[in-house]
Parts: C-alpha cells; structure tokens; sequence
C-alpha cells in the first residue's frame, strides 16, 4: 500500500513539473536543426605538407610573371601526393611582388583532390634564392574521399637557382561530412 501511494505521489509531481515545463518550450527552428546537425558532423584536423616544386615561367607580360608550379611531396590526409599551380606573379613593381594562384593537391594512387587558391607574397633574394615566398591559403572543395572538405592556413616557399624549391603547408581541415 506504501509503494502504491509512493508511486502516485511521484507520477503526481512528475506531471506537475512536465506541465509547468511545457510554457517554457521553444520549438526548434529549421536553420537551429541545421546549426545542431552540422556542429555534429564537422571535424577540423592538422594539416601540413612539404613538397619539392619545378616551377617554370612560361610567360612574362610586361612584368607579370606566369608560372606552372609542379610538384610531388606528402602531406597528412593526402600521403604521397602532388601539388600543382598555374600562378602569376606581379614582378612590375618593387618587391616584394604580389603572387596569387590556383592550386590542387592530388593523392597518389586515387586521384582524391583538394582544390583550392592562395595569395601572398613572392621577392628576390638572391644568390641563394632566385625567389622566395609567403601567404595564406584556402581550400575550397575536395573530390573523391576529401568530398566536403575545406581548410586554410599559410605556406612558405624558397626556390634554387636551379629553378627547385621548397613549398611548406600548415593549416586546418575541416571535415564536414
């Protein structure tokens, strides 16, 4: 009898609370729902990367310097890969000269890319280094296993007077699947 009664006092107080809850309810918006599902969903990692690069100028109009930036290297996420860029840089000045370009990483083997731009500096620094460079980067888009992904960060980069260089990444990924 003690129990029966224990019970009902508990359901009691329990639909007392519930009920003086149900005022207070905001019911969730689509763009909440939204916010909730992709906080889920979004994993930011490390990335860097270091790749041995072969620009070539390919062409030079009145000062501004047009260069396929091929490359092969590692990277995380990637593993072997390469990295390539048809980039200019504006040399009609006095430097440091600003260099902006189109890039892609590609995995070795599969043929998953990161596709992305960057835009930073580029200057003489001669005799070591014909060039050397710095800026940000961002990645826009990824196909095959990296489908969703986009990150950002900053590279650095020296190249040879045999035309070979340097190119370092460190930056974020960001896994939205």
């Amino acid at each position: 009898m003690k129990t029966s009664r224990l019970m009902l006092l508990f359901a009691t107080a329990f639909m007392l609370i519930f009920s003086s809850c149900q005022d207070n309810l905001v019911p969730v918006q689509d763009d909440d729902a939204l916010l909730l599902k992709k906080a889920k969903t979004e994993r930011i990692v490390p990335f860097t990367g270091q790749y041995t690069t072969y620009p070539e100028i390919i062409n030079d109009e009145g000062g501004v310097l047009t260069a396929n930036i091929p490359s092969e290297g590692n990277a995380t996420h990637l593993g072997l890969s390469s990295w390539n860029s048809l980039s200019l840089v504006y040399a009609n000045t006095v430097p440091p000269w600003v260099q902006t370009g189109d890039m892609v990483f590609e995995k070795k083997g599969t043929g998953d890319q990161l596709i992305g731009y960057f835009e930073g500096i580029s200057e003489p620094n001669p005799p070591d280094n014909p060039f050397m460079g710095s800026g940000e980067y961002v990645i826009t888009e990824g196909t095959g296993k990296f489908e969703g992904v986009t990150g950002s960060g900053t590279y650095y980069y020296t190249v040879t007077p045999d035309m070979v260089g340097d190119l370092r990444f460190t930056g974020t990924l960001t896994y939205s699947k």
